[in-house]
């Protein structure tokens, strides 16, 4: 039992802390802005935010009241499948799936759409950005909030995608990586003329992190991205915030001079939100009728709404890049999210594994008899991948 409960290590300080964490006013829930169907339109002084995860949750309720308070000529947002975009859409207009999820709907002004991008694949990640990329020329928001617990939190982890990689950090950070990598020119385009900022998801589990030597070398980053049964699902997840946390970091470092600031944030621990949809059994017992019950006693499980506030707060372009949000407050992540070494080491960990599984789609589309839906080789060990579970 004693095993079992240090699994929950990463939430531990959380409840903790609860009393300087409440947040300063009550929030109430924004209805969605009235929306008609329209079709796109470009414009040279169009303000674009671009997001993972905004099909529910907090991811939801940000577009809400992102649109409802205006700003933004064009919204494109990222979903798992058609049935999803039409679904993330639907939500926008009254709570019923489009029935044509291809053609934009207009919302106070803004265009938005929704494109399907399903993280668990690379491909599918790569296609997303190219669509993005053939619709604007400038990014002036980027929010990467897809995530997922891929499983029960407490069984080894035993899932690849499609590209060969652990799903939870393949889904969590490296496709994130690469649509990062894939929109930097679009990005430091909205640097130039005033102004880009990235908004990661990340969470307060990445203090948990147990990334081999701390994360500090390449190898260490290509083992969580490539070992199966390495750890359980819950260290997994607590590896790829980590990834989250110190990639946002790396990216202001790195873009800051061009205009492109970067935060992180944990939103809360908040049950309302697909991420924890895999969980069952002893970990489900624990957070439905322990960790949920004890949490709203001190005020320590945050409701969408506040999470929704927190994505809003790091997008804010009056407030500094480099900055870690934990839910109302600004501060510092962990030491190991701090160092350079770390920074350097996962990005330069994140090119070479795309690097190799672009390969390795190359090689797979040059074989005879190759297929768009046959298996990837797998990077690390040549077998092929099935892939698991999407993003929430």
């Amino acid at each position: 039992m004693l095993h079992l409960l240090r699994q929950f290590r990463p939430f531990r300080s959380s409840f903790l802390c609860a009393a300087r964490n409440m947040a300063d006013a009550a929030s109430s829930a924004t209805a969605a802005p009235a929306a008609t169907t329209a079709p796109a339109a470009a414009a040279a002084t169009e303000r674009v935010l671009v997001m993972t995860g905004a099909s529910n949750g907090i991811g939801l309720n940000f577009v809400r009241k992102t649109l409802a308070k205006g700003g933004f000529t064009r919204v494109i947002l990222a979903a798992r499948s058609p049935a999803r975009c039409a679904e993330t859409l639907g939500a926008l207009t009254g709570g019923t799936p489009v029935a044509d999820a291809s053609r934009p709907i207009t919302v106070n002004g803004a265009v938005v759409e929704a494109l399907p991008c399903d993280l668990g694949s690379l491909a599918s990640a790569e296609a997303f950005a190219a669509a993005v990329t053939s619709r604007v020329a400038a990014i002036h928001l980027l929010v990467l909030n897809a995530g997922v617990v891929c499983g029960s939190g407490l069984e080894p982890t035993a899932t690849r995608t499609v590209d060969g990689y652990e799903m939870t950090f393949q889904t969590n950070h490296l496709s994130h990586f690469l649509i990062v990598e894939a929109l930097e020119r679009q990005l430091k385009a909205a640097g130039a003329a005033g102004g880009a900022r990235v908004v990661v998801t990340a969470s307060h589990g990445h203090r948990a992190a147990a990334v081999a030597r701390g994360g500090r070398d390449v190898a260490a980053w290509r083992e969580v991205a490539t070992a199966l049964g390495r750890c359980n699902h819950l260290v997994a997840y607590c590896d790829s915030k980590l990834a989250n946390a110190v990639h946002a970091r790396e990216i202001n470092k790195r873009w800051a001079a061009q205009g492109v600031t970067a935060n992180s944030l944990h939103p809360g621990a908040i049950r309302e939100t697909g991420i924890w949809a895999a969980q069952r059994g002893f970990v489900s017992f624990l957070i439905d009728w322990v960790a949920l019950p004890l949490g709203r006693l001190v005020g320590q499980w945050q409701s969408v709404d506040e999470g929704g506030d927190a994505i809003a707060a790091c997008a804010d372009p009056a407030e500094a890049g480099g900055r870690y949000r934990y839910i109302t407050r600004w501060e510092e992540p962990s030491a190991t999210a701090r160092e350079e070494a770390v920074g350097a080491a996962l990005w330069t960990a994140s090119e070479e594994l795309l690097r190799e599984a672009a390969a390795a789609r190359a090689a797979a589309a040059a074989a005879p008899g190759a297929t768009e839906k046959g298996a990837a080789a797998t990077p690390a060990t040549g077998t092929a991948a099935m892939a698991g579970a999407g993003a929430a």
